[in-house]
Order: structure tokens, then sequence, then C-alpha cells
């Protein structure tokens, strides 16, 4: 699978994105063929100026990028909307602030698409890997003969840099509820129809070889530095002002 689209989600951060930008493309882009590159940049972290800026990376390193400048801001409209542009048989998503640390190709992504697996997603220290598992997923603790026993529940699904199957991608994005977070609604029956599909399948993950993350989210210092913290209410996501001793 040397040939895929890509599909960026962007905000008004133009130092992130030229710094994710290049790390994938010294990593990944360069060992692969890419065909078609969607991206949808959102009013969100920076000014106008800013949106400029970030236009003029994505076209840095695709001038034949096709970009979407939303007026408002929904990261679940943007997936929705990016997951359904693809034309190959796989293409890869990424969003403005992760790192890659280590070559990816395509050899190494070909052997992971088996089976079930309709999603390959790039390990990073969130996902609490236990070091073993090969596929992203929750497990319930359960008793047999009065032994307590991890037992695998249902497979998770992520919008974080992950390669995907063009035909499962874009029946998952015709079932996403714009009013809820994408990766939330997978599961814990925020969207049931979506969640009994996408459950037939599985997310497996791929595993760095020098260290296991293999990428690093940087969006988490830049949120800290703005004083923002994420909070998720019935599957919504929503960005807020952290409150400091000061601003009370």
């Amino acid at each position: 699978m040397s040939e895929f689209d890509v599909t960026i989600v962007s905000g008004r951060r133009p130092e992130l994105l030229k710094k994710t930008l290049g790390s994938f493309q010294d990593n990944l882009f360069r060992n692969f063929e890419v065909s078609n590159v969607f991206v949808n940049i959102d009013p969100f972290g920076g000014s106008d100026e800013d949106q400029v800026r970030c236009v003029d990376v994505v076209l840095q390193y695709f001038p034949d990028a096709r970009i979407y400048q939303p007026e408002e801001c929904s990261f679940t409209k943007a997936v929705k909307t990016l997951w359904q542009m693809p034309s190959k048989k796989y293409f890869f998503h990424l969003e403005d602030d992760w790192v890659l640390h280590e070559p990816i190709f395509p050899s190494q992504i070909a052997d992971e698409f088996k089976g079930k697996t309709r999603q390959v997603s790039l390990m990073c220290k969130e996902k609490n890997w236990n070091g073993t598992d090969k596929y992203h997923g929750y497990r319930k603790k359960l008793k047999l003969m009065g032994v307590k026993v991890w037992h695998w529940h249902k497979p998770e699904f992520t919008t974080s840099p992950s390669f995907i199957e063009n035909s499962f991608a874009k029946k998952c994005a015709s079932m996403m509820d714009e009013g809820l977070d994408p990766e939330k609604q997978f599961q814990g029956n925020q969207n049931p129809p979506l969640e009994d599909f996408s459950s037939q399948y599985r997310n497996r993950f791929h595993v760095g070889q020098k260290q296991p993350n293999i990428i690093t989210d940087i969006g988490r210092a830049w949120r800290a530095k703005q004083g923002l913290i994420k909070h998720v209410e019935n599957g919504v996501s929503t960005w807020v002002q952290e409150l400091t001793h000061n601003s009370v």
C-alpha cells in the first residue's frame, strides 16, 4: 500500500502545523506515494493572520491540497467532511499537533491491515499501552469461577494519527452525529448505530521500533500555555479557560 490520500484537521496554529508536517514529511510521507490531500482549517487558536499562515504551510508541503476553511469551529464536522473525501483504498488522517519520531514504510502498514483491521493507529503514551495488546480496545473485569479476570469488551477507534480503510471511514462518517465528539461516539452508547457498525472491526496498533510511543502530542503543552482545559460531558467536548487565582 505505497499509495494513499491524506486528511488533515488543523486550527489556526501555524507553528504547530509546521512542526507536525515537517516530522511526518521526513518520516512518513516521503516513503509513500501521496495522491490527494484534504485539509480543514477551523478558526480556532489564532488570528485571521494565523489562518493565512496555516494555508501557506500546507501549500509548502502539498501545493495541490484542497483546503476547507469553515466560518465556525466544529471538530466533528471537520472529521465527518474529510473522511468522506478520499478516493484511494486507504488514507492517512492527521491533526495539527503531533510529532512523528521514526520512519514508517508501506510494507509495515500493509502487514498490519489484515482480517478485521480497518484502522492502524500510531502508538502514543495517551493510549496507556500494556505492551502486549495488538488492538485498541477496552476491557472489563469479570469473575470467572470466583477469579477476577480482564475480558476484552469492544474495540476503540480514533481521530489521532492513523491509517484508515476508505469504505469503513466513509460509512462511519455518514453515521456521525455532529453534536458529539467524533471519538466518544464510537463507544459508551452515545451513537448506537455507529458503535454497532464499527465494533465488527478492529483498530491495530502501530508501535515504534526504537520506542513504543512513535508519536508525541505537542498540543497539550500549547493548551497549557493558553490556559485551556478539555471538558467532556455526555459525549460533547469543549475547551474552556482554566480558572486561576488571579482570574477569580
